[in-house]
C-alpha cells in the first residue's frame, strides 16, 4: 500500500486513494492544518498535482507491526518535486517520516490513519506556500 501511495501520487492518479485509505480515514500533517479526511485528501493531491510537472515519491524502510486485523506502519519517503519539464533544477525536495494505522477490510488491507511527519525540505517551496 506505501508502494501504490506513491505511485498513485507521482502518476496524477489520486482517486486511487480509495483503493488504499478507508473512506473513514484521518489524516494528519506536521506542516500545515490537518487535512482530514479522504475526500479531502483525494481533492488535496489533486490540487497539488497540478503544482508539478512531475513528483518522484521514494518510499523506503517500512516497519510493519501486525497485530491481529490492524497494524501499525512506519516508513521513510524522500521526494521530489519538480516544477517544469523544462527546468528540472527548479525543484522542491522533503524528507518525510509516515506513521501509518493499517485495517483488514473486506476489501483486503487499507490505511485508516496517516500522520506525516517533515524532517527536512530543501529547495523552491513557492508553490507549496499558496498551496
Amino acid at each position: 500500500m506505501i508502494y501504490r501511495f506513491g505511485a498513485a501520487l507521482d502518476e496524477k492518479r489520486p482517486e486511487d486513494l480509495r483503493t488504499i485509505f478507508t473512506d473513514q480515514a484521518v489524516f494528519e500533517f506536521s506542516s500545515k492544518p490537518d487535512i482530514g479526511d479522504l475526500e479531502s485528501a483525494i481533492d488535496n493531491a489533486r490540487m497539488m498535482g497540478k503544482h508539478f510537472a512531475r513528483t518522484h515519491h521514494v518510499m523506503t524502510n517500512p516497519i510493519v507491526e501486525l497485530d491481529g486485523d490492524t497494524a501499525t506502519v512506519r516508513a521513510n519517503l524522500i521526494a521530489t518535486h519538480v516544477y517544469r519539464d523544462d527546468e528540472p533544477g527548479l525543484h522542491y525536495e522533503v524528507g518525510i517520516v509516515y506513521h501509518f494505522l493499517s485495517v483488514r477490510t473486506a476489501q483486503g488491507w487499507r490505511f485508516s490513519r496517516v500522520k506525516l511527519k517533515q524532517i527536512w525540505s530543501n529547495g523552491h517551496s513557492d508553490a507549496l506556500q499558496r498551496a
